[in-house]
């Protein structure tokens, strides 16, 4: 029983965490090239399993098209939410013999600028959070700046200088952060809805256990 217990209880841990957390080797993946092209684009249509999406701006790769098509469903990692007409996004694409289809991800944006854009982080982890702020001042920095390294949920940028400069968490709000009172109703939406997938998620694991447990002792009497 007791073994049963523990079992059940790495698994939750390991649930809980694994969505959440942007691994360490795909933000390396991302940001040396380890895909055909790494754009930014705005999503135009969405047919059945197709998406057409305008290319803007190309930060990594080659891609000479001003519009592309992705024949597959897909969501933003982390957000888990399928694409809506008119979003900004960051994709990560390889060629396929008609389309293009995701390779390491996509990404949900503010805007189209890649000097400013910022990443939809909200309800996110810390960790989750620390890698995609250094995901976005790759991207801010037109793919110059990629020497990141992290101590916990610290992220330390370390330039050509030799020197290193922390860029997540930061005491100022206005930098690498949406201020608040610009977040919009869709995003906090995107957070309740996070919140409350993770509780039933529990609760119905929490109710497994228990049934589990159940099962162990009348087995043990």
């Amino acid at each position: 029983m007791k073994k049963l217990f523990c079992v059940l209880i790495i698994f939750i841990l390991i649930f809980c965490s694994v969505s959440e957390v942007l691994a360490g080797d795909i933000l390396f993946r991302l940001t040396h090239g380890d895909q055909d092209a790494l754009v930014i684009g705005k999503i135009t249509d969405h047919k059945r399993s197709k998406y057409t999406v305008e290319v803007i701006h190309v930060v990594s790769g080659e891609l000479n098209k001003k519009t592309i098509t992705i024949i597959s469903d897909f969501k933003y990692r982390f957000l888990e939410i399928e694409p809506n007409i008119e979003d900004y996004c960051v994709l990560s694409l390889d060629k396929s013999i008609w389309s293009y289809k995701i390779k390491w991800g996509s990404y949900k944006v503010n805007s189209d600028n890649y000097k400013t854009l910022k990443f939809i982080k909200t309800g996110l982890s810390d960790g989750a959070k620390a890698d995609l702020t250094a995901f976005e001042w790759y991207i801010n920095s037109g793919g110059k700046e990629k020497d990141f390294y992290f101590e916990g949920t610290k992220v330390y940028l370390r330039q050509k200088n030799g020197e290193s400069i922390i860029i997540y968490p930061v005491e100022d709000e206005k930098i690498n952060s949406i201020n608040i009172e610009d977040i919009s109703n869709e995003e906090r939406q995107i957070e309740q809805k996070t919140d409350y997938t993770y509780i039933i998620v529990i609760i119905v694991l929490v109710v497994n256990i228990l049934i589990a447990l159940k099962k162990d002792n009348g087995r043990e009497k």
